[in-house]
């Protein structure tokens, strides 16, 4: 019986990634090693025929923890969530060019190339075993068979912000617009969901995490403990990763959440043998869905408003002010513009901050500026 239920599906097409992001469980020594597990298009599409046939399906990413093109029949994956008129999902660190030009003639809805810098200093830290030349070269291949192929596909560059890297967002947002990518802006994040709770639940085990990860814990810009102060309104909310999500691995096996990745905690079923009403049910009677949703944690991602992003500019203010020079004894450009460039710098941490639209010039010099800035960041719009 098909139920009047709308859902996306985030399918991991492999098990494991290229990379070892140290704020990923990909890099984490204390996760289980996994093999490369590869999705067959032949499992997808007994997928995607038994999902349509028992709920609305509005996208299917073929994504969640693993890197997609490590999979060589990712096009042929395309190509069977295509043939169901489902629009599809990728997103990759670009650190491999195989069958990008298949990839592209496919014509997957969407493209997410993540990234976490322009130099390769800045972003061999996030994208750890990274090349970030090798990343922009294939972008540029991407964009030229974009172009040769005429593909309707979004590409867009999700550039991820931590303590370090905010100076180079604008050098890597002008290269994607010279390609014609849409560019948009995350947060670096403590990953995955059981490992932050337990950060949050147990005082003990906070201080190991702190101490175990201590360069980690001084770039993330994410400020946890104002986050569980500010999330206490937004609890009675549903938590819609679970409502409104589909997740699975490359076995095809029901995982809690998008954001979990222990699949011996939580490997709810088997997709192709519980109907989606019942893994609605196994999903909505899980201990550990409760005490994420006691905390607020649900909220991350979801209600990021504007009450915390006052907070997320404090943690950049100080990082600058640790480091820099006050504004006022930068260098003025011939045009004077030299203040409104350096509070737009400070922005690209804080979107639509309420207390940047209020900085007064005598405040701005409490926000000292980072010494190492490149030398024509200034002048780029």
């Amino acid at each position: 019986m098909k139920v009047n239920e709308n859902y996306s599906f985030l399918i991991d097409v492999a098990s494991t990634c290229n990379l070892k992001c140290p704020s990923c469980p990909q890099a984490n020594p204390k996760n289980p090693v996994r093999r490369n597990e590869l999705m067959e298009p032949e499992l997808l599409d007994s997928i995607l025929r038994k999902a349509t046939s028992e709920c609305q399906i509005s996208f299917v990413y073929l994504y969640n923890w693993a890197e997609p093109f490590l999979n060589p029949k990712l096009p042929d994956l395309i190509d069977i969530v295509n043939s169901h008129n489902i629009p599809c999902g990728v997103s990759s660190n670009l650190n491999i060019r195989r069958n990008i030009d298949r990839v592209v003639a496919s014509n997957p809805a969407n493209f997410v190339i993540s990234t976490s810098g322009f130099n390769q200093h800045t972003y061999g830290k996030m994208h750890a075993a990274g090349n970030v030349e090798r990343v922009k070269e294939n972008m540029i291949w991407l964009s030229e068979v974009r172009k040769n192929t005429n593909s309707r596909t979004r590409v867009e560059v999700n550039y991820i912000r931590y303590l370090g890297n905010l100076d180079e967002l604008v050098l890597m947002r002008k290269f994607a617009a010279s390609l014609g990518f849409f560019f948009r802006q995350s947060i670096a994040a403590l990953f995955p969901l059981e490992r932050l709770l337990k950060y949050l639940s147990d005082s003990q085990k906070k201080e190991r995490t702190i101490d175990e990860e201590k360069e980690l814990f001084e770039i993330l810009l994410f400020p946890y403990e104002e986050l569980m102060q500010l999330s206490g309104p937004f609890k009675r909310f549903p938590c819609s990763y679970r409502e409104e999500q589909i997740v699975l691995n490359s076995r095809g096996q029901v995982q809690l959440c998008c954001l979990v990745f222990d699949p011996t905690r939580f490997t709810i079923t088997d997709f192709l043998s519980d109907s989606i009403e019942r893994i609605r049910e196994l999903k909505r009677g899980q201990d550990f869905c409760k005490s994420c949703i006691e905390k607020g944690i649900h909220t991350l991602g979801l209600r990021f408003g504007p009450n915390l992003r006052p907070v997320v500019l404090k943690k950049v203010a100080d990082y600058y002010s640790e480091a820099g020079v006050d504004f006022h004894n930068l260098p003025r450009t011939s045009n004077g513009l030299w203040f409104d460039r350096s509070v737009r710098l400070l922005k690209e941490s804080a979107r639509r901050s309420i207390v940047l639209r209020r900085l007064t010039r005598e405040a701005v010099t409490r926000f000292p500026v980072l010494k190492r800035l490149p030398g024509d960041i200034l002048s780029l719009e």
